[in-house]
C-alpha cells in the first residue's frame, strides 16, 4: 500500500514522495484508476496529485498497482497511517455499490 504526492511521471510509471521516501508505482492495462469517486485514467495521476495505490511489490522495489485512487486534496495527517479498515482488498467502487 502506497500513499504520496506524484513527483515524477514516466510513461505508465510514476514516483510518489511520502514520509518514508520515494516509491515507484507501475501501472498496466489491468490497473483501475479512480478520481473523485469516478473512473479515471493514468493521465489523471499528474505531477503534484496525491495518490493512494494498492498492488504487489516487485523484486525491483516498485509496486505493480492493482488500483490507484487520485485525490484532488492532499491526504490528512490522520489518513497517512495504515490503521486498518481503509481500502484494502480492491478499488473503491466509483458508483458507491
Amino acid at each position: 500500500h502506497v500513499k504520496g504526492k506524484v513527483v515524477v511521471v514516466n510513461g505508465s510509471t510514476f514516483s510518489v514522495h511520502n514520509p518514508r521516501g520515494t516509491d515507484t508505482i507501475v501501472t498496466n492495462d489491468q490497473t483501475t484508476f479512480i478520481r473523485n469517486d469516478t473512473a479515471a485514467s493514468l493521465s489523471d495521476a499528474s505531477l503534484g496529485k496525491s495518490v493512494e495505490a494498492e498492488g504487489a511489490w516487485q523484486n525491483d522495489g516498485s509496486l505493480l498497482a492493482t488500483w490507484v485512487m487520485i485525490n484532488d486534496q492532499p491526504p490528512s495527517p490522520k489518513r497517512d497511517c495504515d490503521c486498518g479498515g481503509g481500502l484494502k482488498g480492491g478499488p473503491p467502487d466509483p458508483k458507491g455499490r
